[in-house]
């Protein structure tokens, strides 16, 4: 920093309107750097996924396969089921981290593309019988877990009625099949906390922009509201609306506090790929999240 009599001296030398120059130039403060590292590498963010992936189980769209698989607390007297997509398992880590901190039993019930919902979705054009037959098991096993908790995510937000073999796909339609199981889990005595759907970036490959474009990050940010349109959200927030005692949890408000959502947050890059946010983007929003939840569960999970 340069010192008051330095200042003087220069002044005597170099004129006031020099000086003006230096004191201005001093006090500016940096440009931020065009190099500042950004977590994950948006070389490696395509790799940047929950362990949950490594686990073998997330069942992929095309297997009939079925799985149930138990983390956090395993000997836990308090269980949560987290139910549902690719979507879902983006946030395993953050629930799997409070879920320890609180000693409860996590259950994870994942398959690609398919939603927790009494829905018929189409695939190339055919209806997609392993989800209908995945969703159905998924229920049953709920039923006889018995959780405190469940967590559903889904990233479609339209259908058809459950048995149909054409037509036009419809949020109605979603919104019926997500309400018809949310009332089934209620049942039980569990509380329902879904976490609505993400937004993602138009051109679907936010690390490719980010990678063009570190010199000026704002080019990767995209609208808000018509990302949220294209999502699941609007279906499963209606679905939320329709049943008395369950509160939607909205991530949205961190991932776009304004009405536009960057690509990097704090030096964390949002999104892995597609909608799907970065491993390391969800683990930042374990607090969030815990606050989110003891408010959805009224008090039985997370913490204010």
């Amino acid at each position: 920093m340069v010192s008051l009599p330095s200042l003087r001296r220069l002044a005597g030398r170099l004129g006031a309107v020099v000086l003006v120059t230096i004191v201005a130039a001093a006090l500016a403060p940096a440009p931020p750097s065009a190099a500042a590292p950004v977590r994950p590498s948006p070389t490696r963010a395509y790799q940047d996924l929950p362990a949950l992936h490594h686990t073998g189980c997330v069942v992929s769209q095309s297997s009939r396969a079925f799985k149930a698989c138990r983390f956090g607390d395993r000997n836990g007297r308090h269980t949560v089921v987290l139910v549902g997509d690719s979507k879902a398992a983006q946030w395993f880590t953050p629930l799997e981290r409070i879920a320890k901190a609180q000693k409860w039993r996590l259950v994870v019930i994942a398959k690609n593309g398919c939603s927790f919902a009494r829905v018929t979705r189409m695939r190339d054009g055919r209806p997609d019988r392993k989800c209908e037959d995945w969703s159905k098991r998924a229920l049953r096993t709920i039923k006889q877990l018995r959780p405190d908790v469940v967590v559903p995510v889904t990233r479609w937000g339209d259908g058809l009625p459950r048995g149909a073999r054409s037509g036009q796909q419809t949020e109605a339609a979603m919104v019926r099949g997500l309400v018809a199981y949310w009332r089934q889990v209620l049942r039980t005595g569990a509380r329902v906390s879904p976490i609505l759907d993400t937004p993602g970036p138009p051109s679907g490959d936010a690390p490719a922009c980010v990678r063009k474009n570190r010199d000026d990050l704002s080019r990767c940010a995209f609208p808000k509201a018509p990302a949220m349109r294209s999502s699941g959200a609007s279906a499963a927030r209606e679905a939320a609306r329709t049943l008395r005692g369950v509160k939607a949890i909205d991530m949205s408000r961190h991932m776009c506090p304004r009405s536009t959502c960057p690509a990097v947050l704090r030096g964390i890059l949002v999104y892995r790929g597609g909608s799907h946010i970065s491993d390391t983007y969800a683990t930042s929003r374990t607090r969030a999240l815990s606050r989110a939840l003891h408010s959805s569960t009224r008090g039985r999970l997370g913490r204010r």
